[in-house]
């Protein structure tokens, strides 16, 4: 038996380094479907140039996985809104992250399964 994907099911994720923090960065992230993967396996696959590869499928998995954040604030606390366009998260938005968080935040979205315990049976 299939068992069918949900593809609005998200999940929140706190980086390695604010766990520990009185008041961490939260991001609400989905799943990457089957559809998403074979989308961006075209990015995964370039062999011009491996480090620049890496870079622009980070940044094509947020924009497609990443729905919302907290506590993502600028050098004078303020709050920093998730802007996003026809295509996802814009680009300037994500460029406001440190690259260690966006490696790690697409690492995380490209490695975890889209298919969890809680959804095998809901098909």
């Amino acid at each position: 038996m299939v068992v069918a994907l949900n593809p609005s099911s998200v999940y929140e994720y706190v980086p390695v380094a604010d766990r520990d923090a009185e008041k961490p960065s939260t991001f609400v992230m989905r799943p990457m479907t089957t559809v998403d993967r074979v989308e961006l396996s075209s990015i995964a696959s370039g062999e011009d140039n491996p480090g620049a590869k890496g870079g622009a499928l980070a940044i094509a998995v947020l924009r497609r996985c990443l729905v919302s954040w907290r506590g993502v604030v600028d050098a004078s606390g303020a709050e920093v809104p998730l802007v996003r366009d026809w295509a996802g998260v814009t680009r300037d938005c994500l460029a406001r992250l440190p690259a260690a968080v966006l490696f790690e935040l697409a690492n995380e979205v490209f490695t975890r399964e889209a298919v969890t315990a809680a959804d095998v049976g809901k098909s």
